[in-house]
């Protein structure tokens, strides 16, 4: 690579960028702290309740009806747009509305929230965004890597934990790729929606039972598969990563 700084050590790292842009959108950075510690301690007071008040949280659940998950639907989605890190209202889902329902909300979410993200970032933000994954050289880079490896490039490190899936809809958003590449790309989420749902669902069984995990009746086989899926997360997660790293090299290599 002739010693040029990795890029995806530069859209990773980049604080200075960071600083800049901080600078130029006080207000947009001021809006996110403050929302960001209203979900924080939003995060903390659930999770105190949800092991504390269960029968309280369970009632709520179960009187909310089909607005329980539009609503949280909603709240998922604004929380992508936002950019706060979103695993665990990921997981939370499953715990209060079950697997099929949580990976439905899950998905959902990621699908709306991403697409937002795409078109803030593409028709409101473009500049602000270049600035911030390194200057005009390293988003001249991103965009000759992914105008050859476009979809094959977003699907794989979408998989994989290089980038947070947050930050990838507003990089995809300055990138050449189109809506519906995109769009695609982002039906991947299905793969990260759905461990998290069923985690989540676990541990719903484990909070809503009446003696915690005394009361909740796991075989030794389902013990043996709930490790095994969190080991075969972790290594695919570790071979995706190095896939999309190949063709990520691969695509600014054959651009140049």
């Amino acid at each position: 690579m002739g010693g040029r700084e990795s890029i995806l050590a530069a859209l990773i790292n980049k604080k200075k960028d960071l600083d800049q842009i901080k600078s130029d959108k006080p207000l947009f950075f001021i809006w996110k702290l403050i929302i960001g510690l209203i979900v924080l301690i939003s995060s903390i007071i659930v999770g105190y309740q949800l092991f504390t008040n269960t029968e309280f949280i369970n009632e709520l659940i179960n009187n909310s009806g089909t607005m329980g998950p539009l609503v949280y639907v909603s709240i998922l989605s604004l929380a992508i747009t936002m950019l706060f890190p979103t695993p665990i209202l990921k997981i939370f889902s499953g715990t209060f509305f079950g697997f099929s329902l949580g990976l439905l909300i899950n998905f959902l979410a990621s699908m709306i929230g991403g697409l937002l993200a795409f078109f803030i970032g593409r028709f409101f933000f473009r500049e602000t965004i270049i600035k911030m994954i390194g200057k005009n050289k390293i988003a001249l880079e991103l965009e000759r890597s992914l105008n050859t490896e476009g979809f094959k490039l977003s699907f794989l490190v979408r998989l994989s934990p290089l980038i947070p899936d947050e930050w990838l809809n507003y990089i995809l958003s300055v990138s050449p790729i189109s809506t519906k590449t995109f769009i695609l790309s982002n039906s991947s989420s299905i793969v990260y929606s759905l461990i998290y749902a069923y985690y989540g669902a676990v541990l719903g069984r484990v909070v809503f039972s009446q003696k915690g995990l005394l009361d909740v009746n796991y075989s030794h086989i389902d013990w043996f598969l709930m490790i095994l899926g969190v080991f075969a997360t972790l290594i695919s997660a570790i071979i995706i990563t190095k896939i999309s790293k190949n063709v990520f090299e691969k695509g600014i290599i054959e651009s140049e």
